[in-house]
């Protein structure tokens, strides 16, 4: 009896402990994954930072190749842009300069001074004037399984840009991009991304974001990428939501100066086929728009948080257990309401912690399991009930060479299936006028109790119980 009850008590906490480890492996091997990655970008969807008033982009589109002809263009187009601009806050280009331009190249209205000076030249005249420009570095790979490198602009203009800033756009596994390493390179994470350079200029960075952010880690290969400071990005919104002007509209003055005074521009190319489209939680959007995301959500301090791998699985391994061993206690009545009650209120613990602190954990290990852990526990619950009487009918029946039960054994096992849930209440009571002969258990009804009588050692007794199944509990009450 003891071992049975011994095993009874253990079976709740060797069911919860599987839940944890479930919800604990879950989490530290993604198994979930392509389900959090749902979840998670339909929340961050929905907590958008809004419009940026002060950030615009100058969209290399449609129109803009119309006018001007197919890319790529002379330089010293992007040199008259700048002038234009000579208000603006910073100018950011999302464009590569990786060599000089070509000859081929026809030179926009050539003059007898810009014989005398490239197009190269002419734009690093430009970027020095303007001293609030910025390109970009961009870390590729030769060929296919070859070195990395890092595509840097070319001499002459990389030395009169304001800074430089690396603009890598990171593809997690379901090819979605969700955010930015805030550094990166080869050999060490040396370059800052474009946005961080950007802050660095406009004096957006506290004192901790430039000591935390500017930590580039110690030297590693330099034929290997390395990379520090992930940064899951909260957008503006969906595409378009950054405001655009189309280039040809700014170089031919259509566009009026005070539409451009203190903004961040950033210079990219949107028109189809030409723009590197980026696949986002709200769709494909034009790198160029990225990197002005990634810049609106840097300086008003809105990265999504997260905590580490051990940490998570950890809490979802530990939160599951409790939660299991919690409703393993609980009668069937209310086993699934509890459960159905407490996946709800993680969910919206999670979402809570996600829309008001932007800090992410990912729901579905702990969700599923919850969801392993209630069919498991119905199933294991009903055998633990099933085994338990068929022992006590055994002892009942009074088997040869076994003790006979007494009515302080009853009480223990009567005990026991209120635990598991079976009856709300029970009791033995003493009836008086004892007979020597046994009775066939039989059961009365009365009001919200059942009642079995029987006869045992020349002594009549009843068993009353509450419950809310009054035919299961009959069928019990007729077991024993």
């Amino acid at each position: 009896m003891i071992a049975s009850l011994s095993r009874r008590a253990s079976a709740p906490i060797a069911v919860s402990l599987l839940a944890g480890l479930l919800a604990a492996a879950g989490s530290w091997f993604n198994w979930f994954a392509a389900l959090d990655k749902a979840w998670y970008d339909l929340s961050i969807r929905n907590h958008t930072l809004g419009y940026p008033q002060d950030i615009v982009i100058v969209a290399i589109d449609e129109s803009s190749l119309d006018a001007l002809g197919a890319w790529p263009w002379d330089r010293s187009r992007h040199a008259r842009l700048l002038e234009r601009l000579p208000e603006a806050r910073a100018v950011v280009f999302d464009l590569l300069f990786a060599e000089p331009q070509s000859s081929a190249i026809k030179p926009v209205n050539p003059t007898p001074d810009s014989a005398a000076l490239s197009a190269d030249g002419t734009l690093a005249n430009a970027l020095r004037i303007h001293s609030k420009a910025l390109l970009p570095i961009f870390i590729e790979q030769q060929q296919y399984r070859g070195l990395m490198q890092e595509v840097l602009p070319i001499p002459e203009l990389a030395a009169a840009a304001a800074a430089l800033g690396h603009a890598h756009v990171e593809y997690e596994k379901d090819g979605i991009a969700r955010g930015i390493y805030l550094r990166m390179g080869l050999g060490k994470a040396y370059w800052p991304h474009l946005a961080l350079a950007l802050a660095d200029l406009n004096s957006d960075l506290s004192e901790d974001q430039r000591r935390t952010w500017g930590d580039v880690g110690s030297q590693g290969s330099p034929y290997q990428i390395y990379s520090a400071h992930f940064a899951r990005l909260r957008f503006a919104g969906p595409p378009r939501t950054i405001y655009r002007f189309s280039y040809i509209d700014v170089l031919s003055g259509r566009v009026p100066a005070a539409a451009l005074q203190d903004k961040v521009v950033y210079v990219g190319a949107t028109a189809t086929g030409l723009g590197d489209d980026v696949p986002t939680p709200f769709g494909a959007m034009p790198g160029v728009e990225l990197h002005a995301n990634a810049y609106h959500a840097l300086r008003s301090d809105a990265f999504i948080e997260t905590f580490s791998e051990k940490n998570t699985a950890l809490l979802q391994g530990l939160l599951a257990f409790f939660a299991s061993l919690l409703l393993s206690r609980l009668p069937p009545r209310t086993f699934l309401f509890a459960t159905i009650l407490i996946l709800l209120v993680y969910a919206a613990a999670v979402t809570a912690l996600f829309f008001i602190g932007s800090r992410w954990v990912a729901p579905t290990p702990f969700i599923a399991a919850l969801l392993f852990f209630y069919p498991l526990w119905s199933w294991r619950r009903i055998e633990i009930a099933m085994n338990f009487l068929r022992g006590e009918l055994a002892e009942l029946q009074g088997r040869p060479g076994e003790y006979a039960p007494n009515p302080e054994q009853l009480r223990e096992s009567l005990e026991t299936l209120v635990n598991l849930g079976l009856f709300r209440s029970a009791a033995i009571e003493a009836v008086s006028g004892g007979g020597s002969e046994a009775l066939w258990p039989a059961v009365d009804f009365d009001g919200s109790s059942l009642r079995s009588r029987f006869s045992l050692d020349g002594n009549d007794y009843a068993i009353r119980v509450e419950s809310d199944n009054r035919e299961e509990s009959v069928s019990t009450l007729n077991c024993l």
